[in-house]
């Protein structure tokens, strides 16, 4: 029997912070950049040299510019309340071997924001990630966490934007020593990956264009994948990830640098703008004579002996002479053994004094190396030398482990751990009164260690705020929720959900004349939106080749595809409008011709589009008389497989994320005939695919529904809580601790968090007296 707590909350949480001003003195040649060759067909060399590695391999720069792909870099997450920088975009690269790097070169052009751009470095090879099983470099679902900067002694570098005349113009970074930081020095490589981003004050910035590769990116390196972040402190993920669509867009970047066998260049500083709270380093001054045990010690666990099994060596993670590391020597029998080595006995905990703030931390730290031969087990089919995690001891009784780390067989290496965490998500961590470092020997029961293991540990910190964040606006928007499929649009994509049958064609229908399509609407945007909500007819024989006959493919398939018709819905800003729309061998571009309109007074209950023949139609709005209509124009290409597909569209920034709720969708003679208010969940293995900028916009309810609620982000150390009575304190509950039943579901949208509350997130009683608010935890 385990004598412990085995849990584990490694919940990676998007985060942005309140804005601090992040200022550099730039250490490159000249204090800014040079402009090289325009439309170059090879990079300009930096020092006599050529780059070390490109995200061009076919080494022609100008070749590999996609001209359609030179839109204004935005970031993913929009407008982040508080946010003092923007990423532009990030390429990720991995060198062959070690470079000291001395230069830094990209296509570029534009002209806004004119100063204080940042470029930042970061070594992220302990924290990518994949949050779908893909590749951790350059899959959907790829994901990584800043840690400290190489550049500028972990602030960046500060350069001007003069304003290029062409989006193909080099600029060309040549690194520098100066007064931040030695970052001509910095050495880059073996088998290290790294994030090289763009920041920049402006959060939508106009007018500056980092040039990337087309949209097929044959020319792309495993490592080129662009990562977007919309603020100094969300977790990167990839643009499909956060919503931007499209293939990877991998952007033109050069590095230049030496061999060199001196060590790689490892940042202790905190990320850009945070702080770090160090727990130990275990410096030469205090432990060299062994006073490590008065600090150190086995909690519980046969695996490791006090106080032998935990000492001090000399052996540190940055090769610094005047520190060492912690090195735990465990055995383990092979069955039940296991240890967990912590620094809160003795009354040491953490060093602080009182414990660690949990609400100010973001993540955890530390640095790893298991000796050669050490104990193994077996995760499936890789060999690591165990399950190692990092928590800290709850209530005095048991162990809240906030992540893992399993380092492979043979990697006798150092290794970087970063372990993101969120003490409003898991409350236990609200305090932290020590560190423990934990292996179970039995955690994979199948592979059982066996044998001697010795673990150094080193550098180990947290780093977050230098205070609790500043408490969020706690006025919430509540809104009744009933059953319906939700939409929620973004103002720079698509919003796509049709039908996996192709057979919706209104020529020759099956069932014969007249046939129907309709669907019922219990909420859409009032007329001072700009919004557009689309019923589309899609030839597949119309799609692009590289759609593979799939409308899902791109969600951009209206603006690709060179047949479409069907019927927009439209809040203009003025009034509302009902319009049956049309293209002919036109792409790319819009279906913008109109072949019938009526302005409804409301948008809200049943529509129906009806053929009573191949070319004459009746529009019929939930209120008022409908419009009879004939199609003028050539209808053949409708004939074949065609799919039908809700396409919505916010067309500013003021209208996006605003609702559309469906609640039925009845196509033909019985092709589609689904009560969205009675679904469990959306069938997208025999109805329906989804192809969505943000996917997780759109939204089905369930059959229980009570309330949506809505609050601005960040929201960092706070909760979202409920109360009958205002007045008492003690009667707000945090709603994820109500009683089990759905458990709560909250998506971050743009700048606001969304929550969909269910009967069971709702307490008994009078409803009328039910308030709702963000909460400081306590």
């Amino acid at each position: 029997m385990k004598t412990y707590v085995k849990k584990s909350s490694g919940i990676l949480a998007a985060l942005a912070v309140a804005g601090m001003c992040l200022t550099a003195k730039a250490d490159l040649v000249g204090g800014s950049y040079t402009t090289g060759t325009t439309q170059p067909s090879a990079w300009d060399q930096i020092g006599g040299q050529n780059p070390f590695w490109s995200s061009v391999t076919n080494a022609n720069p100008s070749s590999a510019w996609g001209a359609s792909q030179a839109a204004n870099i935005n970031n993913s997450d929009k407008i982040v309340p508080g946010a003092a920088y923007y990423v532009l975009g990030e390429t990720m690269f991995l060198p062959s071997q070690r470079y000291t790097l001395t230069g830094i070169s990209v296509l570029w052009g534009g002209v806004a924001p004119a100063s204080i751009n940042q470029i930042h470095l970061f070594d992220v090879t302990a924290s990518m990630k994949s949050g779908d099983g893909t590749s951790i470099t350059n899959g959907g679902g790829a994901m990584y966490d800043i840690t400290g900067d190489l550049l500028g002694n972990g602030n960046g570098i500060t350069f001007t934007n003069n304003g290029q005349p062409t989006a193909t113009n080099q600029l060309i970074f040549t690194l520098a020593n100066g007064p931040i930081g030695n970052d001509a020095s910095i050495v880059v490589g073996d088998g290290h990956v790294y994030a090289l981003e763009f920041w920049t004050p402006s959060a939508a910035p106009l007018g500056v264009d980092w040039g990337r590769l087309g949209a097929n990116v044959n020319d792309a390196g495993l490592t080129g994948d662009s990562f977007m972040g919309g603020g100094e402190f969300t977790n990167r993920v990839t643009i499909a990830a956060a919503g931007n669509g499209g293939n990877p867009r991998n952007y033109i970047l050069a590095l230049f640098g030496t061999t060199t066998s001196n060590p790689i260049t490892i940042s202790s500083n905190a990320p850009p703008g945070l702080t770090n709270f160090l727990v130990d380093t275990f410096p030469s001054a205090t432990y060299s004579g062994g006073s490590i045990s008065t600090v150190w010690s086995n909690w519980f666990g046969t695996a490791v002996v006090n106080p032998t099994g935990v000492t001090w060596s000399s052996t540190d993670a940055y090769g610094a002479g005047n520190s060492g590391s912690m090195q735990i020597n465990a055995n383990f029998d092979g069955g039940t053994s296991q240890y967990a080595v912590f620094n809160g006995f003795n009354g040491n905990g953490t060093g602080t004094s009182p414990a660690l703030n949990g609400k100010k931390l973001l993540r955890f730290e530390a640095d790893v190396k298991f000796a050669s031969g050490s104990a193994t087990t077996v995760n499936g089919t890789t060999v690591n030398y165990g399950h190692l995690q990092f928590g800290t001891v709850t209530n005095g009784t048991g162990g809240d482990y906030f992540g893992s780390k399993e380092v492979a067989v043979n990697d006798n290496s150092w290794n970087h751990i970063v372990l993101p965490f969120n003490s409003t998500l898991d409350t236990n961590l609200q305090s932290i009164p020590d560190v423990i470092a934990h292996i179970d020997g039995n955690w994979y029961t199948g592979s059982p260690m066996s044998g001697s293991s010795t673990l150094n540990v080193d550098n180990v910190r947290f780093s977050g705020f230098s205070s609790v964040v500043a408490p969020p606006p706690t006025m919430l928007s509540l809104t009744p929720a009933t059953p319906a499929l939700r939409i929620l649009t973004p103002s720079t994509g698509r919003e796509n959900i049709g039908t996996l049958s192709t057979t919706m064609s209104w020529l020759a229908p099956f069932g014969g004349y007249p046939v129907s399509y309709s669907f019922f609407l219990t909420n859409f945007p009032a007329t001072n939106a700009l919004y557009d909500f689309r019923l589309f007819f899609v030839p597949i024989a119309s799609l692009r080749t590289d759609y593979g006959g799939n409308w899902y493919q791109n969600t951009f398939f209206d603006n690709d595809t060179t047949n479409l018709a069907g019927l927009r819905l439209s809040a203009t800003g003025t009034n509302y409008v009902a319009q049956f729309i049309y293209k002919i061998n036109t792409a790319p571009g819009f279906p913008n011709n109109i072949q019938a309109e009526i302005l409804p007074a409301t948008m809200k209950g049943k529509w129906t589009l009806t053929f009573n023949n191949a070319t004459t139609a009746i529009i019929t709005p939930p209120a008022g008389t409908g419009t009879n209509f004939s199609l003028s124009f050539d209808t053949s290409a409708f004939a074949g497989d065609v799919a039908l597909v809700f396409s919505a569209v916010a067309n500013n920034t003021a209208s996006e994320y605003l609702p559309v709720d469906i609640t039925e969708a009845h196509f033909g003679a019985g092709l589609v005939d689904d009560v969205f208010a009675n679904d469990l969940s959306i069938d997208t293995s025999g109805t329906w695919a989804i192809k969505a900028d943000v996917p997780n916009s759109i939204w089905l309810t369930g059959l229980h529904p009570k309330y949506w609620v809505n609050w601005k982000f960040p929201d960092t150390g706070y909760a979202l809580v409920e109360s009958t009575n205002v007045g008492n304190p003690a009667s707000w509950l945090v709603v994820s601790n109500l009683p089990a039943g759905n458990p709560l579901d909250v998506r971050l949208l743009g700048s606001q968090r969304w929550a969909l509350l269910a009967t069971n997130h709702v307490p008994t009683g009078n409803v009328q007296k039910l308030f709702f608010a963000l909460r400081a935890s306590q």
